[in-house]
């Protein structure tokens, strides 16, 4: 996942102060959508940001491992809305697949009324 695609440390905090959170057992889900640039066509841009906390895995080595999971489990995921999502793992998703989470990702983000699987 491109840098450009992800959220700046004070995108990351005004999504965890003023986002939609949704909680799943692999993860907590935050969602803010934010106003259009009208630089895309029929699809919004989504930026991304991930959390893995010490108390989920204390090795820095593990945690990036996690990180680099989850950033593959979302790659692709489109949007109709401009939007920034925090994604935050839980102990439980440690053990889901890359599928599976991509999967479930997808469909809080369409629960939520926020980016939309494809």
């Amino acid at each position: 996942m491109a840098h450009r695609n992800r959220l700046s440390t004070s995108q990351f905090a005004a999504v965890f102060d003023r986002g939609f959170r949704h909680n799943h057992k692999w993860f907590t889900l935050r969602v803010l959508p934010v106003e259009s640039d009208g630089e895309r066509g029929s699809t919004g841009r989504v930026l991304w940001g991930f959390a893995v906390g010490k108390r989920l895995a204390s090795s820095s080595v593990e945690r990036n491992r996690l990180r680099r999971r989850l950033r593959a489990a979302v790659a692709g995921l489109e949007s109709p809305c401009d939007a920034w999502v925090v994604v935050q793992l839980r102990a439980r998703g440690r053990e889901a697949s890359q599928s599976e989470l991509r999967s479930a990702i997808g469909r809080a983000l369409q629960a939520m009324g926020g980016p939309d699987a494809s």
